[in-house]
């Protein structure tokens, strides 16, 4: 069985498409572009995701680009009553017009429509999560929150693995124990 190993500094992708190294990192190492992969629009799916919570409740955020259709989603869990709620957002062929960032160390990730507004904002080592559903779950009431994440260590969990087929490839990066503060 081969090992994966410590990725060195350059591009994710070579001159074909193909990951130019498979490994992990403790930080972005690899340099992303979007316009590198050599597979259509339709087939690259990128996003951007958060998940706040204690033992009592947890909230998790969803901008996303799948290609063939964009995804905003706001779910809350709530572990004491064992039940959570999901609204989610979905438009058709975006293709990369979602334009997240290709990089979590800058830019901002925005997604808006009629009844909701997403907006993952960075400020210097913060992120700021602003979330408004006008018409969240069952009772169709308002859903706003507004969470600031501060980095609290160094380092994250940076991945890149191929797939079988030529071209095709994960890649995630996972920041934990960010601070959280807000509501």
């Amino acid at each position: 069985m081969e090992r994966n190993h410590l990725m060195g500094v350059g591009p994710l992708l070579n001159e074909n498409g193909d990951l130019a190294e498979k490994g992990y990192a403790f930080s972005l190492v690899k340099e992303y572009s979007r316009k590198q992969i050599a597979v259509r629009k339709s087939r690259i799916k990128e996003w951007d995701y958060y998940y706040v919570g204690n033992k009592l409740y947890g909230v998790a955020l969803t901008i996303a680009d799948n290609g063939y259709m964009s995804m905003v989603s706001a779910s809350i869990l709530d572990f004491r009553n064992k039940m959570d709620t999901t609204v989610s957002f979905i438009g058709w062929f975006p293709l990369g017009k979602v334009n997240l960032p290709s990089t979590s160390v800058t830019g901002d990730s925005t997604w808006k429509g009629k009844g909701y507004d997403f907006a993952f904002l960075h400020e210097g080592k913060s992120r700021h999560l602003i979330c408004r559903i006008e018409k969240f779950g069952k009772k169709k009431e308002l859903f706003h929150c507004d969470i600031l994440l501060e980095e609290s260590i160094d380092g994250s969990m940076v991945i890149a693995t191929p797939f079988k087929k030529k071209g095709r490839f994960y890649y995630n990066q996972k920041i934990n124990c960010l601070k959280a503060h807000g509501y």
